[in-house]
């Protein structure tokens, strides 16, 4: 049995622009909905399998498929625009995928960024995009969960992210 701590996290939104510029010239950032699903999940898996999410590696193929379909089968996703890709010369190299939650908030169901674009700042610029978006749609705040243990974590709580509740999770 593995045992991991996870945190349900908020952002409260007090700027009126965060930077998201990024460092890599020449990505494109386009609509969730631009990109078939499979390619998204090829960035989802390559970014995960090498990564340090303790329940991606807890799941099989079939069970990480489904998870990622179910995040997909929101319309609200597909429709947020805070849902975004970042594409580099035609390739997907990251994404993010944003639920409208309640009246004014936005909750960040996952980001990632594929393994060789990682510790480029393109994290932070991408959680600065979603801020900037979220605060033109009337949002006061940002919400997600993460394990504590994922480098995630630390680029959520260096970016304005406190805890508002935590869980034991046993697999």
């Amino acid at each position: 049995m593995t045992k991991f701590k996870y945190v349900e996290m908020i952002c409260t939104l007090d700027q009126a622009n965060y930077n998201d510029k990024n460092l890599i010239e020449d990505i494109a950032v386009k609509p969730i909905s631009s990109v078939e699903s499979d390619l998204l999940f090829d960035c989802y898996f390559k970014a995960f399998s090498i990564g340090d999410a303790k329940f991606f590696k807890l799941q099989n193929d079939n069970e990480r498929r489904r998870y990622f379909n179910e995040e997909l089968g929101f319309p609200e996703v597909l429709a947020c625009p805070a849902s975004f890709i970042y594409k580099l010369n035609d390739k997907t190299i990251g994404f993010a995928l944003v639920l409208p939650y309640l009246e004014d908030n936005y909750h960040i169901s996952c980001m990632c960024i594929l393994p060789e674009y990682q510790n480029r700042k393109l994290g932070k610029a991408m959680l600065n995009r979603i801020k900037n978006i979220a605060l033109e749609n009337n949002c006061k705040t940002l919400t997600l969960g993460t394990e504590t243990e994922m480098r995630a974590y630390h680029l959520y709580k260096n970016n304005g992210f406190n805890v508002t509740e935590e869980h034991i999770v046993e697999i």
